[in-house]
């Protein structure tokens, strides 16, 4: 293979990653680059990345329409489907139940070469009795007979508004001590919490394509 660039070579390349290591580009700083010329290049990029956009944009439509179309079909097959098996097992029941009642081990279900049918109880379960007060009623007796174990706690800090209320300081979340007469007298840092700074994000808003005039 021939390299006219030395840049392209193995040895060039391994070059060139290095200096990228030692030298990433957020350390470039500002590209010695004309304002003028600047502009054009940015806007020439925009223009392709709003071309690509809208090429997105007509393939995600397009991808949605179908997930939907599929979505649909999808939906009536299934919903066929279960009408007919739930019709079957309504229709398997009485035999299962004939077998089951004059099992002579009294066995709840059936064997079949398909495969096996009986019944089973469902688990019991514990819901309020709203005519008694439902859970409110039931809460203020565990606590009346203090048995906390029946009683559940939950609890979280709630980080907006933290965010919202305090004061940050030296990348620590601070609460001011007010003094008798209300004035602030110092400050306590609260332990286990830590203001991370956000870094610049770039970003790239290309503007919408103009509408072509008719004619």
């Amino acid at each position: 293979m021939i390299f006219d660039d030395p840049v392209q070579t193995p040895e060039g390349m391994a070059a060139l990653d290095q200096a990228l290591k030692e030298h990433p580009p957020e350390s470039w700083g500002a590209l010695p680059i004309d304002p003028e010329v600047a502009r054009v290049e940015g806007q020439a990029r925009l223009e392709a990345l709003r071309g690509i956009r809208a090429a997105i944009q007509r393939v995600e439509a397009e991808r949605q329409a179908q997930v939907e179309e599929i979505l649909h079909w999808a939906g009536e097959e299934i919903h066929t489907l279960e009408t007919e098996a739930a019709t079957l097992e309504h229709d398997l029941r009485p035999y299962v139940r004939v077998l089951v009642d004059t099992d002579p081990l009294g066995r709840k279900s059936a064997s079949f070469p398909a495969g096996t049918a009986g019944f089973k109880d469902d688990p019991a379960s514990c819901v309020f009795d709203d005519t008694e007060g439902g859970e409110d009623a039931a809460l203020e007796w565990f606590r009346s007979a203090k048995r906390a174990e029946f009683i559940g706690v939950v609890e979280s800090v709630k980080r907006a508004e933290v965010k919202k209320h305090l004061t940050v300081k030296n990348g620590r979340y601070t609460v001011p001590v007010l003094g008798e007469d209300g004035s602030v007298v110092a400050t306590e840092i609260v332990p286990g919490l830590r203001c991370v700074q956000a870094k610049d994000v770039f970003f790239v808003r290309p503007s919408k394509p103009r509408a072509k005039a008719n004619g």
